[in-house]
């Protein structure tokens, strides 16, 4: 019988996931997809055109009136109206 020696690695203690590692990819990446998708040259034009119908009444109304309390106003009164309206003939069809 032949004598042979074993030899036995010593345990690697377990380390720690990489997570700072994955939150700096993680955040990387989403920088990169916010820059293409919303600071991006067809993001701007489209921001552009969203803004064009406000530039008019801003420069048409009076500078004693709040334009922005204006716009709030209507965008709640529009909101209510569609609420409630929908919420009756919802209410009616249970």
């Amino acid at each position: 019988m032949s004598s042979s020696t074993i030899e036995i690695a010593p345990v690697k203690k377990k380390q720690a996931l990489p997570w700072s590692l994955w939150f700096r990819q993680i955040r990387a990446i989403f920088r990169l997809e916010i820059e293409k998708n919303f600071l991006g040259r067809r993001s701007i034009l489209l921001y552009l055109l969203a803004l064009l119908p406000i530039i008019p009444l801003v420069e048409v109304t009076p500078s004693n009136i709040n334009v922005i309390g204006m716009i709030s106003t209507i965008r709640n009164r529009v909101f209510t109206r569609s609420y409630w309206s929908a919420w009756s003939t919802s209410s009616r069809a249970g």
